[in-house]
């Protein structure tokens, strides 16, 4: 094919005749991606990182692809431009002929993304423009490309499951960047190591508008450093190459320049002096656009109707000369609320007719698109006026006549004069900056510092805020936080201190106290619980991020609001004094707290709507929950399920670089759920269920034990059924902790001493509960004493329990083994053998915390695989 070129490929990207910017074309060219990316608002960046990825990754020379990593995870600073992403990458990928999953669009040319299902391992060939470059360079491997969002809540397909796939997960600097610090924010806690794993080996990080980030900027450049070394020490290592790009219109390199981070030693990539001097380009016309620069003659007062008033009468000059829109932007929440209800009420008032719109971070995601979609359409006749937080500031892609702005940092500024004017084709474009009392969320040096720059401006013989006429200026990066190695060390073990709590990472997301938690609304009856009705966990449309210290306010007396207790698998009451940032509330729907048009609303006392959902994807809620070993219908014992995730195993390793650790794997896959012949295993299965009677019948004389079951054979611990079933019924039982201290035991004829503690660390952790250290949790049947002293227990283990004879598959047969519980005491034993801790810590300095987490999720992953395989294809079975 004579036109496998990146022009080509960009043009049927876009499915219109649009060739790519000089920068684009270099980005997706060259021998080595660069690290930082400067271009003015408005021409692209994000159109090249992506495109410049896929191409990369699909049809560069053979040695730019297998450099590529194969995951690409784009990170932006607000939740309002996920959508945008998602929507905008979807599209690029279903006109290449490379999207994994289903995409439904809505409308003519200006199609919307109406609804995207993603299929993280779709098998489809390539169609359209990928088909037809494939056919003229077989050598190329072009698999499909699935689009995953990372917002919280849980999603009925699951990215994680397919490491070894290509794929893009979009997402906001709170929910990647908590999941890379092993600490997922609205994420089961069994799910943090999987993702802490994926997200820091093979993957391409992509950090846009990056003077928004505040001390996570300086996180992400601590983490770079901590993957491939940095200043002071070499990186943990990873697998794969894990890379990171930082783009922005106002990026300076120092700001990268950390404790471990060096200054990227090649140059920022951007616009060549030739496209700068091209006035008649598209990019030519946007970097000359003009703004005129006017102070406002009203502040933002507390009734906010004075300067209202004069947004009104501004855009009502405006809109008199076309369908014109009107950009208010100011810095909190709080304040975008009072003006938009001031505007309201004035405009109700003049019977005006003129579309006002509130855009802020406090929205659920379906009302979240849908503002957005409201926001990106034509302006209806009057005119359309958008009240906004900061939230407008990166990759928007809006053009507004007349801006309003508050004071706010002079990159936050620059970011907010490119939604005015923003193509170079409105004429009289003008920008006003009203002053502020209170400079907050921003440090107040930084606003004093642009009130300078402003008041120069304004005086000035051009007075324009148009990006070629921006005066060069010199802006200081002063992060509050910084990443220390020690810190990253410590994050790697997900066990909470004695007193439940964990590491607080929000000081490495965020700057200030204003740091957010997540809610969602559910119906549960006054005076009842959502243990009552066995409410599930939230899905992502669900979710709202809600400010920490508002919602404590919002808590404080309200006995409506409830949090999952993973311990002890129930909803809890909430206390204020227990609101952490990143932390998921169920809050009932008849409490209030929320419209569509203003979002989070702690004094709306009206009903809020449930979002409807879907099934979620099997998910570990709670310390004792077991949701693989729950099935449709399907029974498997021990053996059988064995064969099958020791297949899924080879088909990921076989296509990933992780060399001789796929050994080690390969003996964990076969003994991962020897644990599961266990006892207290089996005695979960319920005695009363004559289906449980037949397949214990059929296993027996297989010589098996039953590892799979329909769901509703599966008990959960009551006193009742401890009784009944004698001292086999423990809670907080984990087979693979069993299965893990019978490591220890074997011969070396079965398992080399040199491969058993990482074998013992991937059996133990295949479920994200047991890791680093054993101990036993509150509410653990004890063993009965023996000669006065209590045997060592923990999480459903007694010192002495023998595993039985079990057939592994395979060919491999398990001995009858006594567990000993010796490892959990610190320090050597009697026969001079380490400690869990002792031998796990050695693991994890040896390989590194990315490289251990990684091995750890592949595991997982076809775990997580062969269940699902059986569910799919074996269906219900023995009754």
């Amino acid at each position: 094919m004579s036109r496998l070129n990146f022009c080509s490929f960009f043009s049927v990207a876009f499915g219109e005749d649009r060739k790519p910017y000089l920068y684009q074309e270099r980005f997706a060219e060259a021998e080595q991606l660069p690290e930082v990316v400067d271009v003015p608002t408005g021409l692209g960046k994000t159109a090249a990182a992506v495109l410049a990825w896929i191409w990369r990754r699909k049809f560069g020379s053979e040695a730019i692809r297998k450099e590529t990593p194969r995951r690409l995870v784009y990170c932006l600073p607000m939740r309002v431009l996920v959508e945008q992403t998602l929507e905008e990458t979807v599209r690029w990928l279903d006109n290449i002929g490379l999207l994994g999953g289903e995409a439904t669009w809505r409308g003519g040319a200006e199609r919307r993304l109406e609804r995207y299902e993603p299929w993280p391992n779709d098998e489809r060939p390539a169609t359209g423009w990928a088909a037809d470059a494939l056919a003229a360079a077989p050598t190329i491997q072009a698999s499909r490309v699935a689009v995953h969002v990372l917002m919280g809540g849980e999603d009925r397909t699951d990215w994680a499951s397919w490491p070894e796939r290509d794929a893009v997960l979009i997402g906001t600097q709170d929910m990647l960047l908590s999941r890379a610090l092993n600490r997922g924010y609205a994420a089961s806690r069994a799910r943090w190591p999987i993702e802490f794993a994926l997200l820091n080996n093979d993957c391409l990080w992509v950090f846009d508008e990056v003077q928004l980030m505040g001390s996570a900027l300086a996180t992400s450049s601590q983490l770079d450093a901590f993957r491939n070394g940095g200043k002071q020490r070499g990186g943990f290592g990873v697998y794969g190459s894990c890379r990171s790009l930082w783009m922005s219109a106002t990026i300076q390199p120092d700001w990268l320049d950390t404790v471990d981070h060096m200054t990227p030693d090649q140059p920022a990539l951007g616009l060549s002096a030739e496209e700068k001097r091209d006035r008649a380009s598209e990019a030519g016309r946007r970097l000359n656009a003009t703004k005129k620069l006017i102070p406002a003659r009203n502040r933002l007062d507390k009734k906010a109707t004075a300067l209202s008033a004069e947004i009104l009468e501004t855009h009502i000059r405006r809109a008199a000369e076309a369908r014109a829109m009107t950009l208010a932007v100011v810095n909190t929440v709080e304040r975008a609320t009072r003006l938009h209800n001031e505007l309201r009420k004035i405009a109700a008032k003049r019977k005006l007719t003129v579309d006002l719109l509130l855009v802020h971070s406090r929205f659920r995601p379906p009302d979240r698109r849908a503002i957005v979609d409201r926001l990106r359409s034509d302006c209806p006749e009057g005119g359309r006026i958008v009240v906004s937080t900061q939230v407008v500031e990166a990759g928007v892609d809006i053009s507004a006549g007349v801006l309003f702005t508050d004071v706010a940092p002079w990159a936050s500024l620059v970011q907010r004069f490119g939604r005015c004017n923003r193509k170079g084709d409105i004429n009289g474009a003008e920008v006003y900056w009203v002053d502020v009392d209170d400079p907050a969320p921003y440090p107040s040096d930084d606003v004093a510092d642009a009130r300078k720059i402003l008041s120069r401006i304004q005086v000035s013989e051009v007075n324009d805020v148009g990006p070629a006429s921006l005066p060069p200026e010199k802006l200081l990066y002063r992060p509050l936080h910084v990443l220390r190695r020690k810190d990253m060390v410590d994050l790697f073990d997900t066990t909470p201190d004695l007193a439940g709590n964990d590491i607080d990472i929000s000081r490495f997301l965020r700057d200030g106290d204003d740091h957010d938690v997540y809610v969602f609304w559910r119906n549960v009856g006054k005076g009842a619980s959502p243990d009552d009705t066995d409410e599930a966990p939230p899905r992502r449309e669900e979710l709202c991020p809600v400010s920490a210290p508002r919602f404590r306010d919002f808590v404080a007396g309200n006995d409506r609001v409830w949090r999952w207790d993973f311990l002890d698998d129930r909803w809890r009451t909430a206390e204020q004094s227990a609101v952490h940032p990143g932390q998921t509330f169920l809050v009932a729907s008849d409490a209030g707290g929320y419209s569509p048009e203003l979002g989070w609303h702690a004094r709306n006392d009206g009903p809020v709507n449930v979002v409807e959902r879907e099934a979620a994807a099997k998910t570990e809620q709670s310390t004792d929950d077991e949701p693989l070993s729950r099935t449709t219908g399907c029974w498997q014992s021990i053996a059988e399920h064995t064969d099958d995730v020791c297949r899924e195993l080879a088909q990921i390793v076989g296509q990933l670089p992780i060399g001789a650790a796929s050994g080690a794997l390969a003996i964990a896959a076969r003994w991962h759920d020897w644990g599961k012949a266990h006892g207290a295993f089996q005695a979960k299965l319920r005695p009363d269920c004559r289906s449980v009677a037949e397949a214990r019948a059929i296993y027996a004389r297989a010589g098996g034990f039953v590892a799979k079951a329909p769901s509703n054979c599966w008990s959960r611990w009551n006193q009742r059924a401890a009784d009944a079933e004698g001292s086999l019924h423990r809670p907080h039982f984990r087979h693979e902790l069993a299965s893990a201290l019978g490591i220890f035991v074997v011969g070396t004829d079965i398992l080399p001493d040199e491969l058993r503690s990482l074998v013992a660390y991937l059996v133990a952790a295949h479920h994200g509960k047991v890791r680093l250290s054993i101990r036993s949790l509150p509410g653990e049947r004890k063993p009965p004493t023996s000669r006065g002293d209590t045997p060592q227990f923990a999480r459903g283990v007694w010192d002495g329990d023998v595993l039985p004879i079990v057939d592994l598959g395979g060919g491999v047969q398990a001995p009858e083994t006594a567990l000993s519980l010796e490892s959990m005491q610190l320090g050597l034993s009697d026969a001079d053998e380490p400690s869990w801790v002792a031998r796990m810590l050695e693991v994890r300095d040896e390989l590194g915390v990315f490289r251990l987490a990684y091995l750890e999720s592949l595991l997982r992953a076809a775990d997580w695989r062969a269940s699902d395989h059986a569910d799919a294809i074996r269906g219900p079975q023995n009754g």
